[in-house]
């Protein structure tokens, strides 16, 4: 927090300081404030799909599901990729009684990026089944996970713990495999010129000699077009 402070105070425009100590009080439950912060980085770079993403987190965790809602919109149109975003997403929908645009981002998610973690923490956290949920679409998520990740079937799962608001964001199986694969796509989209491929190989909010992602990328993409034979 100290540091994040101090960011600030020598940029004022460092939105990444703003939203990354945002996070530290949500952590700390003060989630009025982590909504300030969000606010104030959405404000200098509304370009960046966390800082909706991280706020929709905290409206969320304040029962505010439209206002949560409607960040993980903003979220997902600028990241379709964010699994973690239609969980939290597919949650809040589910929470508000929305239960076919639930089921449509958690099946979007668990395609995405299914786990054996996530499905465990869908299991623990996930909210009651509501009694207007007619067609039993709760039950559906569960099943989606265990088709997907070849598990035996759950034979009693109406019991599960009520879920805090937040859900948990997907966790990935292998840590060591992902990142190994990750680094191994980033330097053949750099060998290669394939410069979409390399944008998504950064977080949103990645930051680099005072430029922003989509900055840095045109940068690198200078660079490479003046570069013949790329090799690591």
């Amino acid at each position: 927090m100290a540091d994040f402070n101090r960011a600030i105070e020598i940029n004022p425009k460092y939105a990444a300081a703003y939203a990354n100590r945002g996070n530290v009080y949500q952590i700390q439950g003060n989630l009025q404030q982590a909504i300030t912060d969000y606010n104030k980085a959405i404000e200098i770079n509304p370009d960046i799909a966390g800082f909706y993403s991280n706020r929709g987190n905290a409206y969320q965790a304040q029962g505010k599901l439209d206002f949560a809602i409607a960040d993980y919109n903003k979220a997902i149109e600028k990241n379709p990729k964010d699994s973690a975003c239609y969980y939290n997403r597919g949650l809040a929908y589910y929470s508000s009684e929305q239960y076919d645009k639930s089921l449509a981002d958690y099946k979007v998610a668990v395609n995405q990026e299914p786990s054996k973690e996530a499905y465990n923490e869908f299991i623990k956290y996930f909210p009651a089944k509501k009694t207007t949920d007619k067609n039993d679409v709760r039950n559906q998520i569960v099943l989606l996970f265990e088709g997907k990740l070849n598990l035996a079937k759950k034979t009693d799962i109406t019991e599960a713990v009520a879920a805090p608001v937040v859900a948990a964001a997907p966790a990935r199986v292998n840590a060591k495999e992902d990142i190994k694969n990750m680094v191994n796509k980033w330097v053949n989209s750099w060998e290669s010129g394939d410069m979409k491929t390399y944008r998504n190989s950064y977080a949103d909010n990645f930051t680099s000699k005072g430029m922003n992602l989509n900055e840095w990328v045109t940068y690198k993409t200078n660079i490479r077009e003046k570069s013949k034979n790329v090799k690591f």
